[in-house]
């Protein structure tokens, strides 16, 4: 009897190990490669230096980072309409002086400062010192890691949100803003979109000081539930087999209902990124009623994109920081769109259903 013991459990995690290594690692390393060079040679705006061609490029890293967490990317666009209102709402965050999505009028005529006012209720914003590039942008609302952010992610939900098809990227010298609320793609029965996204990920998409995350559907998941969650995260070996239990430096949910709706949150202690690096993420999620939990497994295993594929790396000099270091030389702080859903403080109760104010694609 105690030798069958142990014999069960090696065979239970073989046969884990097997389901979880078809079911994430479908795309291989070189598949992913060739798709994000696919990606990001997509035709682009003839002048490469051109406010058009930045936002071809911006758009071009979104749908990468989309890829690598199994949502649409493809059939993305930007509309003239909405990258006129990212670039009023940059303009008036400009005039102002700061980011934020209610601002007195710093002087712009009434027009100027009615559609900055739409801009800047509806973008992702952001500030950088000296200057700012719209892709670079991206990878900050991917990062959201600063103390000003992290307990919600907002903007890494809303870049993620299986929703989002038709934006607008806005430039105005050290302020950028992506207009990003927009509803009109297709969930596709998608419950949850993990960061990073499961299987092979290449590691020019993360870095270690980025938190990890599972923005969940609302509609399916209560702020409750997740708060009840139980998770674990595994260190692989070799062979994909767990290896080491390691612990959590932070755990949280959001509750201002994001993206899909909620964020669970978390980093783990003692990570690790190099080739090779696998780790198994384990997640038990209380049921209404007496029902049995839901059990979610996937496996991570990060990897060095060849050279040839000509994807920029996250460059973990510049990250986010908090709003109240923007003077300082490299600061890059970072705001939320701001909807009847955002407006609760993490004390507040949140609703049963988050109300998510979008704006809509029409151009």
């Amino acid at each position: 009897m105690d030798l069958i013991r142990p014999v069960s459990r090696i065979l239970a995690a073989l046969a884990l190990t097997s389901v979880l290594q078809s079911q994430d690692f479908a795309r291989s390393k070189l598949a992913i490669e060739t798709q994000l060079r696919a990606i990001s040679t997509q035709p682009v705006a003839s002048n490469l230096g051109s406010l058009a061609g930045e936002r071809s490029r911006a758009l071009q890293r979104l749908q990468a980072y989309r890829y690598l967490s199994a949502v649409e990317w493809r059939g993305m666009r930007t509309s003239e309409r909405l990258n006129s209102l990212a670039d009023a709402a940059a303009l008036l965050c400009q005039a102002a002086g700061r980011i934020a999505h209610e601002l007195p009028n710093p002087g712009l005529s009434a027009g100027e400062y009615s559609r900055g006012l739409i801009g800047i209720r509806g973008s992702n914003l952001a500030f950088a010192y000296p200057k700012i590039d719209l892709s670079r942008a991206v990878d900050g609302f991917i990062d959201d890691s600063d103390g000003a952010n992290i307990e919600q992610l907002g903007h890494r939900a809303w870049c993620l949100n299986p929703e989002l098809k038709v934006l607008g990227f806005g430039r105005r010298g050290r302020y950028a803003a992506m207009m990003c609320r927009d509803q009109s793609g297709r969930r596709d029965g998608i419950d949850y979109v993990c960061y990073p996204g499961p299987g092979y990920y290449p590691l020019s998409y993360f870095a270690a000081s980025r938190p990890w995350s599972i923005n969940f559907d609302w509609r399916k998941y209560s702020r409750s539930a997740l708060a009840r969650a139980e998770l674990k995260f595994y260190r692989l070996d070799a062979k994909f087999m767990d290896a080491e239990e390691l612990s959590l430096q932070s755990l949280s949910v959001s509750d201002q209902g994001m993206g899909l709706g909620y964020s669970l949150i978390f980093r783990p202690a003692g990570l690790e990124l190099s080739e090779g690096a696998s780790y198994r993420i384990f997640l038990r999620i209380p049921r209404a009623g007496r029902g049995d939990p839901e059990e979610i497994n996937y496996m991570v295993s990060f990897f060095a994109l060849q050279a040839k594929s000509g994807e920029p790396s996250v460059d973990q000099k510049v990250q986010p920081t908090p709003a109240s270091k923007k003077s300082e030389g490299s600061s890059w702080p970072l705001e939320l769109p701001v909807g009847p859903g955002n407006l609760l403080s993490p004390k507040s109760t949140p609703p049963t259903r988050p109300k998510i104010d979008r704006f809509s694609s029409k151009r």
